[in-house]
């Protein structure tokens, strides 16, 4: 790849939020790992001043906490997940956020990854479609990956999509395997 080439993606990147999730489906559940990048820049940086309560422009202990659960907020906030018309109800099962070694009010960046869960009461079977809207903070689009879980105990990757603000997207799953 030309140097050229490389410059004029960079440049043509816009800054903000940057969403990706994978989503497992198996027949007793449907796992996600969302995955949530906000850009260095002033964003970054009001994001972080609006964690720190005391104002002394560093992020305490409570307010890093505090700073996770907005951040969480705004990241699973308008994503939805449904089988077939019905809406599942996920559980956050992990949290990471990354400060990027930077603990001050600062335009540094912040990453963040969430683990998501649901439980279904009856096992899903084959031909079922997995429905998935996803809008990050700014609107921008939101990749989502799907994967399935097979009979033989494999793991086999059903789609691949960008989401814009506001689009549902279904996608029709195989023969599962257990998780």
């Amino acid at each position: 790849m030309s140097c050229a080439v490389v410059v004029a993606a960079l440049l043509s990147h816009a800054a903000g939020f940057h969403e990706r999730v994978s989503i497992a489906v198996s027949r007793q559940n449907v796992d996600g790992l969302l995955v949530m990048d906000v850009d260095a820049g002033e964003q970054a940086k009001l994001i972080r001043a609006g964690a720190d309560v005391n104002r002394d422009g560093a992020l305490s202990a409570p307010e890093r906490g505090a700073l996770q659960k907005k951040l969480v907020a705004m990241a699973t906030g308008s994503l939805k997940l449904g089988l077939s018309g019905f809406a599942l109800t996920l559980a956050v099962t992990d949290v990471k956020l990354s400060t990027r070694n930077d603990d001050a009010v600062s335009e540094s960046g912040l990453s963040l990854a969430v683990m998501l869960a649901a439980s279904v009461k009856s096992p899903i079977g084959e031909g079922i479609k997995l429905e998935v809207e996803a809008t990050s903070p700014d609107s921008s689009h939101v990749l989502v990956e799907v994967s399935a879980s097979r009979p033989d105990a494999g793991v086999e990757a059903v789609e691949k999509r960008e989401l814009a603000a506001g689009e549902k997207w279904a996608v029709r799953v195989g023969a599962l395997g257990r998780r």
